[in-house]
């Protein structure tokens, strides 16, 4: 079980992916395991794939392995990326799933920078392949993550979501850890962003805790106020307004420290 999600914005795509495990059935034991794997191609054509999964962890392995293999024997062109997932895909089922005697269950999210300078996702579901839209979620805790961007994020339209690249990051985080009230969404997130020329950036772990505690304090702030309803309205926005500017404040001095900070994962 897990909760995986991707958004593309105007300057690159972003990744993310909890990272709980379900380990036995059907009392299931819970461990920590990562879910979200990158891969590259070296000079003179580089590339890059991005690959998450839902479902049976076994299954997901395989399909990254045979999918990173196949790129790995190309150019890493975009044409090639995509018919590289197509073989894995349709080699996982017409060799080995039918000899499964439970039935498997594979959802991926890959996004790709190619060698020709083509940026997308792609996703699989089961033996399905199809190109991916400007905003993806999948697992146990999708429709979560799906109804938070219905209310914060105008998508649908464009071919990408509009905003700046650091507030949709800001929001997945967001996203991912309201999602983690649904059994089976836990651990720790983490938050890929591919870039529109290639470049790679992973988001540090004290980066992404700082950002959810940040937003929760604001949030529960917000909570507290409507629920105490002693304040008249303008003594509740002077107070909101007062205590958002403090932890503001300390939110991005705290944020330039983790970044300036080579020793921080």
């Amino acid at each position: 079980m897990t909760l995986i999600a991707g958004i593309v914005g105007i300057d690159g795509l972003i990744l993310a992916a909890d990272t709980e495990e379900q380990i036995a059935q059907p009392n299931a034991l819970r461990t920590r395991a990562e879910k979200l794997h990158v891969f590259n191609g070296q000079q003179p054509t580089p590339w890059t794939v991005a690959l998450t999964g839902a479902g049976d962890t076994d299954w997901i392995g395989m399909a990254k392995d045979f999918i990173e293999e196949n790129v790995h024997a190309t150019d890493g062109t975009d044409r090639q990326i995509i018919a590289s997932i197509k073989k894995a895909i349709h080699e996982i089922w017409k060799d080995y799933v039918q000899y499964e005697r439970t039935q498997v269950d594979l959802s991926l999210l890959i996004g790709s920078f190619s060698s020709d300078n083509r940026l997308r996702f792609t996703v699989v579901r089961n033996a399905a392949v199809r190109s991916g839209r400007a905003l993806e979620a999948m697992g146990v805790g999708d429709s979560v993550f799906r109804s938070l961007a219905d209310r914060y994020l105008q998508y649908g339209i464009l071919s990408h979501v509009p905003g700046d690249m650091e507030v949709l990051r800001y929001f997945v985080i967001y996203a991912m850890q309201q999602a983690k009230v649904v059994p089976g969404v836990g651990g720790n997130t983490r938050v890929f962003t591919l870039g529109s020329n290639g470049e790679n950036k992973w988001e540090k772990s004290f980066k992404v805790g700082t950002v959810t505690r940040f937003l929760a304090e604001i949030d529960s702030e917000l909570r507290f106020l409507v629920s105490k309803g002693a304040n008249k309205g303008e003594e509740f926005i002077n107070h909101l307004s007062t205590n958002a500017m403090k932890k503001l404040k300390d939110f991005k001095k705290e944020l330039k420290q983790i970044e300036n900070d080579t020793s921080l994962m």
